[in-house]
């Protein structure tokens, strides 16, 4: 639990760096001093404001967090080849533990900058990654659009998982966004 003065203090914080990380985009050097610093800046933001959960019948949809790493990183390697037709090539670098807690990192500035949100699919029951689903690209206003892309583990594909997390973002996305 935190207090006001420590929520305020995590917001200043947390905003700080997402106009650090807007600066740093075109400069390696501070990019790189960022990623350094990522889990302070991180770990003082309140985990409150990041934090969606979606509940659906058999489902848990809830956006990533560093704590996440090493069993996002499982679920990657699990699915390796099932996965490897849809995604863009990878090296072996890729599927290492700090190049995930880096993908993590970034996808965390976007969902500050509320230009996209990563879901973890959980199976209700069994507590583990069976997928994910990602809203990217979003612009709000008059035009109100964004892009959508999943995928699910290889053992949990025609059970009517990915049909009942899209229904649930779609209600997020028209209701809550």
């Amino acid at each position: 639990r935190t207090t006001m003065q420590e929520s305020r203090q995590a917001r200043v914080a947390g905003e700080a760096y997402v106009r650090l990380a807007r600066f740093a985009r075109s400069r390696s050097w501070l990019r790189y001093a960022l990623y350094r610093c990522s889990r302070i800046a991180f770990t003082c933001y309140s985990r409150k404001e990041l934090l969606m959960i979606i509940e659906t019948k058999r489902l848990i949809l809830r956006t990533i967090e560093q704590s996440d790493s090493e069993m996002y990183l499982q679920y990657l390697n699990q699915n390796k080849k099932f996965l490897e037709e849809w995604e863009p090539k990878r090296e072996e670098s890729d599927y290492s533990i700090k190049k995930i807690e880096s993908q993590i990192n970034d996808e965390t500035v976007k969902m500050l900058d509320k230009k996209s949100y990563l879901f973890l699919i959980l199976n209700k029951t069994s507590g583990e990654i069976i997928g994910t689903i990602k809203i990217s690209s979003i612009i709000l206003g008059p035009f109100q659009s964004c892009y959508l892309g999943y995928k699910l583990s290889d053992a949990n594909i025609n059970n009517g998982f990915m049909t009942e997390a899209v229904l649930a973002i779609k209600d997020y996305c028209f209701k809550d966004l």
